[in-house]
């Protein structure tokens, strides 16, 4: 094992099983799994272009990655903790979103020389039983700490949209049920495209003592759009990067048009350190 000289906590990474966990590509798998060539042929078809161009390679969400798949990625180093953060759990009636704690909490990380660390699961602040989930979060697991609601969308159809409206974080019923996540101590992460950092920069100041991450530094999109557009992107990104600085941020796929914003970078070790002392 290679030996860094410090402790690794690898604040973000997901596990699924779409053979045995409600998950999009579940009855596609069940049918055409022992047969890939024509499994990655049926996704292509069935699932939208923006979705597969975010994707590129369907096997990243036909095939399972559990903690033996993360182990075996992660080498020669060690990490001596882990984050899962929700991975789109496809059961959202009733208490169904609890299902993804309870999973992750039955994989068997400590045989593959891990330790799960926290979980940060899902939850939509707008629904009228969000307090509710979030007590069934924290009794499937010691191990949650918080939630991830997605809102990345972009104003180009062409780019992929991981939620139901442009301005999630700006939505009353959304920022009512927020306010629950201060009243128990729960950190939010937050994720949207950089075109969306200005709703981050909102809900930070409205929430001050609640810990929001933005992973991926807020995922630049805009490369698609004309070239005005992508200008403009940049620079509000780099404004909204500046002033989310002294918040956590989560550094996944960076960005060319993020790149110029090198010195929010810093605070991604941050992230760690808040979820090791939780």
């Amino acid at each position: 094992m290679q030996n860094l000289g410090f402790a690794l906590i690898d604040a973000h990474i997901h596990q699924w099983d779409p053979y045995n966990t409600p998950h999009s590509a579940r009855l596609a798998v069940k049918l055409l799994g022992k047969h890939p060539n024509l499994l990655d042929k049926t996704i292509r078809l069935i699932k939208p272009k923006t979705l597969i161009e975010t994707l590129g390679r369907t096997e990243h969400v036909t095939s399972p990655y559990l903690p033996e798949h993360y182990a075996r990625d992660l080498g020669f180093y060690t990490a001596e903790k882990v984050v899962h953060i929700e991975a789109n759990w496809h059961n959202h009636k009733g208490k169904g979103l609890v299902g993804e704690t309870e999973f992750i909490e039955s994989l068997d990380f400590k045989n593959n020389g891990l330790a799960l660390g926290a979980i940060v699961a899902t939850a939509d602040p707008r629904d009228s039983n969000f307090k509710k989930i979030l007590k069934l979060h924290h009794k499937a697991s010691p191990n949650f700490r918080g939630i991830r609601k997605m809102a990345a969308v972009h104003e180009d159809h062409g780019i992929f949209s991981w939620a139901d409206e442009p301005h999630l974080y700006r939505n009353k019923k959304f920022l009512k049920g927020f306010e629950a996540l201060a009243q128990y101590n729960l950190s939010f992460d937050a994720w949207t495209y950089s075109t969306q950092l200005g709703d981050v920069l909102a809900l930070a100041k409205q929430f001050p003592e609640t810990s929001i991450v933005l992973d991926h530094l807020g995922t630049c999109r805009a490369v698609r759009a004309s070239w005005h557009t992508y200008r403009r992107d940049q620079n509000s990104t780099g404004k909204h990067s500046v002033s989310l600085a002294r918040r956590y941020c989560r550094v996944g796929t960076l960005s060319k048009c993020l790149q110029q914003n090198f010195r929010v970078i810093y605070a991604c070790f941050r992230t760690s350190i808040s979820l090791a002392k939780t």
